[in-house]
């Protein structure tokens, strides 16, 4: 049963990660930023959304 639960929670993570990246490609994509640093922008609110999620549930 953990196992398995376990593994939905990571599945989900992947699939949100995998989601996140096609959103900021299709950004990218369509709006052709001026530099390059404005290509990971929206990576940031994700990676703040994954550690507090972490610190919230104290699975680290």
């Amino acid at each position: 049963m953990i196992k398995s639960k376990l593994l939905w929670k990571v599945s989900g993570l992947e699939i949100l990660v995998i989601f996140w990246f096609v959103v900021n490609g299709a950004y990218v994509s369509m709006t052709h930023p001026t530099t390059h640093y404005l290509q990971f922008l929206e990576i940031v609110p994700l990676a703040i959304g994954i550690a507090f999620y972490l610190t919230k549930t104290k699975k680290w």
